[in-house]
């Protein structure tokens, strides 16, 4: 980037004075956890959810996972967990991986839409039903959810009205 001018000079050398090396994820398994139960914490905090750790098996998963999102794909994979776990515990059903493999990918509409119906699904259990609390949880507005719920036939015409 330097060399076509996309990229300041000034600022490269700025900073290139000390240059960190930092190997991908899957060359770090023992980072792997620690990290996953971090991201959970955050997670856990903004979705106001009681999950306390990640059970032994899921953390198997993790570190026998390739990572080749590296840290954004473990930070999707464990909020999408958190989203979808129903006690205090993530466990490996909640995860999507399948040991040395790459995750599933969400690309087809079709899986996007499972994928965001079962979202819906856990924030309103979290809720006990209470629709603005399941819109506030997913980050969506309340006529958002009404239009999901709708869409997915998770509730008729007449359960969705304001």
């Amino acid at each position: 980037m330097l060399a076509a001018g996309t990229f300041r000079s000034d600022l490269f050398y700025r900073l290139s004075v000390f240059p960190i090396h930092l190997p991908p994820l899957r060359e770090r398994p023992s980072d792997i956890v620690p990290l996953a139960e971090n991201i959970l914490r955050s997670v856990t905090r903004r979705l106001g959810k009681g999950i306390v750790g990640i059970a032994e098996e899921a953390t198997a998963l993790l570190q026998g996972y390739g990572w080749p999102g590296n840290i954004r794909e473990l930070q999707n994979v464990v909020e999408r967990a958190a989203i979808l776990c129903q006690g205090d515990q993530i466990l490996p059903a909640y995860l999507n991986l399948t040991l040395g493999s790459p995750a599933p990918a969400a690309t087809g509409p079709r899986m996007l839409r499972e994928l965001e119906r079962e979202a819906i699904l856990a924030a309103l259990s979290a809720c006990q039903g209470n629709r603005r609390g399941a819109a506030e949880q997913l980050g969506i507005g309340l006529r958002t959810l009404y239009t999901r719920l709708r869409e997915y036939g998770i509730f008729s015409d007449q359960d969705v009205e304001e």
